[in-house]
């Protein structure tokens, strides 16, 4: 099926194109601004969606509810028409069970901020057809996005990696271990470094599968096993105190406030995701190449020489060139 430009492709344009002058000029100028918001049209009437070719459901994250939806929407749109939720964990499966030909049904999970963060799950339910999950998969990377395509199970796997992070964060600060802010400290000047450029499989590869295997005899059997919410966020849940959404973070003494969510966190995490991620993404996409290099650092500035050539050294780049070619174009090198 040929794709066409939906509303829902220009509004994830739209939103890769405010990162990219976000993160590399700083500013939209009212008619850049302009531009952008005029692609977008709205409606709420389900009727109006009855030429839509490729859909992403973004609604409440209860089932019934999206049963509902769905029953509608497919009374609406044409057989063939790719229907997608962006659910974070409810079972694609059984939302799939109010899809008429659920084989064009899939998830497409993205993660917020989605006008930045790379990655998109594409979650393949019991019914979901290959060739659906391969058409969603090559619509993100035609928005210049990071798709992995996962099955159908709690959470998928993206939140599943997250929730086994924050328990574990909750039993460390339950035990006196460390506090909150130590614990975030940890995520984000150690491991969330490395995570941006090797995952955990990756991270084991190159420490040695024995080391690894040795810690996890010793350290397996001390952590959390909870199967219920417990500590910090259960204890503010009860008070009904839920973080930025009521004005202030909690679980962090002077964390971040309403004010600086608006003005300051999206550019100061666009700035980790070029000074992290920008180079991993280029690398694993067939990069090594000294095209790629130029394209870096001659218009992306704030991409760390050194963290670069380290990277590319794992894809075999001869480091005497890079070196080279990086100081004509007058960038040194820091390895």
């Amino acid at each position: 099926m040929k794709m066409k430009k939906t509303d829902i492709g220009v509004v994830a344009f739209m939103y890769a194109v405010c990162a990219f002058f976000y993160a590399y000029s700083g500013k939209l100028t009212a008619e850049q601004s302009a531009a952008l918001v005029g692609r977008i049209s709205f409606t709420s009437r389900l009727e109006d969606l009855a030429d839509t070719d490729f859909l992403v459901e973004a609604i409440l994250e209860k089932l019934e509810v999206k049963h509902d939806f769905y029953r509608q929407l497919c009374a609406v749109v044409a057989e063939d028409a790719i229907l997608c939720s962006n659910t974070s964990g409810l079972s694609i499966t059984k939302i799939a069970e109010a899809v008429t030909h659920p084989e064009r049904f899939a998830g497409m999970h993205w993660m917020n901020p989605p006008h930045i963060i790379p990655l998109i799950e594409i979650v393949e339910g019991e019914q979901t057809a290959p060739e659906t999950a391969e058409l969603v998969r090559q619509v993100a990377l035609g928005m210049k996005k990071k798709p992995v395509i996962v099955k159908d199970a709690p959470s998928f796997v993206l939140n599943r990696l997250q929730q086994a992070i924050l328990r574990e964060s909750l039993h460390i600060v339950q035990q006196g271990i460390a506090s909150p802010e130590a614990v975030d400290d940890v995520m984000k000047y150690a491991l969330g470094f490395r995570y941006a450029c090797f995952g955990p499989f990756e991270t084991c590869d190159l420490g040695g599968l024995d080391i690894h295997h040795n810690i996890a005899k010793y350290t397996f059997a001390d952590l959390c096993t909870a199967t219920e919410p417990f500590g910090l966020i259960s204890e503010c849940i009860e008070h009904d105190r839920l973080g930025v959404k009521n004005g202030a973070g909690e679980l962090v003494v002077n964390s971040i406030d309403t004010d600086g969510v608006k003005n300051g966190f999206d550019l100061e995490l666009l700035d980790a995701v070029a000074q992290r991620c920008a180079v991993p993404i280029i690398a694993s996409g067939g990069a090594g190449k000294m095209e790629d290099f130029k394209e870096l650092f001659l218009n992306h500035p704030r991409v760390d020489a050194g963290l670069a050539a380290s990277i590319f050294h794992t894809k075999q780049v001869d480091l005497r060139d890079l070196k080279l070619y990086l100081r004509e174009n007058g960038v040194e090198m820091r390895v």
